[in-house]
């Protein structure tokens, strides 16, 4: 059982090697074989973790205060399933167009076994080490275009996160110093004497400001719409619904380590005025990839939110909003690069009759606007729902949670308007593309039909009080489905100034690392103020 974790990162590496070196089509196959092997290792680990609580090793027989440490749990089990799951689809996905692509398989695969090395490192510096180079995988699939905007998209994704880990590296290098380890779990045990030292609030603000920018927290997203528009439909799939959430994953575990209660309602602060910048972009666009695109931001904010706080279960609904998360968002952009090869457009004000002309496609996406807007029986119903009841004595944050709840329901009311209508659209054969959105689609209804019994399996907790047939909860939905309609037909349509300076509003590479240091000084001032 100590060779499935190594197992579980080196598999896709593997495999990635053997397709570049053959270039070969049957070969390529090995791409979606591999999947179906990783997941059959899970099959047979997870009993054996969940007996344990929590395996651990130290590679090469190491003291594991010196080590590579990787460990796992229910929780990491459970989003190292979610990288399976989502690896699969999108290779499904693209198969018609890479399965002779041996270079792309290559990069997308070494990502693969990147993103399960990031899930159970439990030490910091093969944590930074992982993030690099995730960060350059991302870089090259994002550019794969390569025409200008995908080039220039892609630097700007590859010098801003690299300015970030330069920071986060500087933070593990301070740890270290204090506690003569960088095994996460060691330092955490040293916690109580570390926090008298103000270098270790430092080195923590350093590693957390690291993971803001990978997680695109407010004021550090602004490399996120650039890469997502620019990045193919499966890769923006995978960037919106894992890589981004690498980073929340990372912030998690360093909240769950240190316990970082000082900063519970800075960071709910953080995910609140995330999530409704985000949505306010998000309403502004035009091109249909950039409305997914800071709705991935303003998601994230949801979740940051959620997990802000580890003193009861509700932090829970982060976590289940970051793996729902995945499904819908993955499905909605999926769909948008259907849509946008067969009109040859992105701009969604002239895309009509997609339900006419692609009705499989348009019904899939209807089924993830349904969830991401919260709708009962469908996955993003749950997470939500938990983090507003997490949220019932913060009075304040709890109603502005339906303003974004609200801005969400405008912004796909606004999208909607492609499925009517008449034009002209391109053949193709899109069966890989429906067959794959439909997997995502079913993942969305399931998860939010039989949630209590998932999520018991997966976290042991009782989700049993959030039901489905809520009188008060459909009023609710309806009435923020409402407001969403007045306010895209009143304000939106017509071209409100607000709406229309957003739309345009552009920061330069200078700027957004001025806003870079803005954070990591109020982090700074916040710690100042608590001690």
């Amino acid at each position: 059982m100590n060779l499935i974790p190594i197992l579980v990162i080196f598999l896709p590496f593997l495999s990635g090697v053997i397709i570049f070196a053959f270039q070969d089509k049957t070969v390529n196959y090995l791409a979606l074989m591999v999947q179906w092997g990783l997941a059959l290792l899970l099959f047979f680990y997870y009993p054996f973790v969940d007996t344990l609580k929590v395996h651990q090793i130290v590679l090469g027989g190491w003291p594991a205060h010196v080590g590579i440490a990787l460990a796992n749990d229910k929780i990491s089990l459970a989003f190292i399933a979610l990288g399976i799951v989502m690896w699969t689809i999108c290779l499904i996905y693209d198969w018609n167009y890479r399965k002779t692509d041996a270079s792309f398989l290559f990069f997308l695969l070494l990502l693969e076994g990147i993103f399960f090395g990031i899930m159970q490192t439990r030490d910091f510096y093969t944590l930074f080490l992982f993030i690099e180079i995730s960060t350059i995988l991302s870089t090259v699939l994002v550019a794969y275009k390569k025409d200008g905007f995908s080039l220039r998209a892609a630097l700007y994704y590859l010098l801003f996160n690299s300015v970030s880990m330069i920071l986060f590296l500087l933070g593990a290098f301070m740890l270290y110093h204090l506690a003569g380890t960088l095994n996460m779990d060691l330092v955490a045990e040293q916690t109580a004497v570390l926090r008298d030292h103000f270098a270790f609030h430092l080195s923590i603000i350093f590693i957390v400001t690291a993971a803001g920018v990978k997680s695109a927290f407010f004021p550090v997203y602004n490399w996120l719409p650039k890469a997502h528009g620019a990045a193919p439909a499966s890769i923006s799939a995978l960037l919106s619904g894992l890589l981004v959430k690498s980073g929340v994953y990372v912030f998690f575990r360093i909240n769950q380590a240190f316990q970082l209660r000082d900063y519970y309602l800075f960071f709910l602060g953080i995910g609140f005025i995330t999530a409704l910048s985000g949505v306010l972009f998000a309403v502004s666009q035009k091109d249909i990839k950039q409305i997914l695109a800071f709705h991935s931001v303003s998601q994230v904010g949801l979740i940051i939110m959620g997990l802000s706080y580890l003193d009861n279960e509700y932090f829970y609904g982060g976590l289940i909003h970051l793996i729902n998360h995945a499904f819908f968002k993955a499905l909605l952009f999926l769909g948008a690069g259907v849509i946008i090869n067969k009109y040859n457009e992105r701009n969604v004000t002239q895309i009509r009759g997609v339900l006419a002309h692609c009705p499989a496609v348009a019904t899939l996406m209807i089924v993830a606007m349904l969830s991401i807007t919260g709708a009962p029986f469908f996955n993003g119903y749950i997470g939500k729902s938990l983090i507003a009841y997490g949220l019932t004595d913060k009075g304040f944050f709890s109603a502005l949670i339906y303003i974004v709840n609200i801005g969400t329901a405008t912004s796909f009311i606004k999208l909607s308007q492609i499925f009517f209508g008449k034009q002209k659209r391109s053949e193709g054969r899109d069966f890989h593309n429906v067959f794959a959105m439909s997997m995502l689609a079913l993942l969305c209804i399931f998860f939010g039909v039989f949630y209590v019994d998932i999520f018991s399996f997966l976290f042991n907790i009782d989700l049993s009080y959030i039901t489905l047939f809520q009188v008060e909860k459909w009023v609710l939905y309806f009435a923020v489905l409402l407001l969403g309609y007045l306010t895209n037909r009143y304000f939106v349509q017509r071209e409100a100034a607000f709406f229309n300076h957003l739309r345009h509003f552009h920061l330069s590479f200078e700027n957004t690392n001025v806003l870079f240091i803005s954070f990591i000084s109020m982090l700074l001032l916040w710690q100042m103020y608590m001690a």
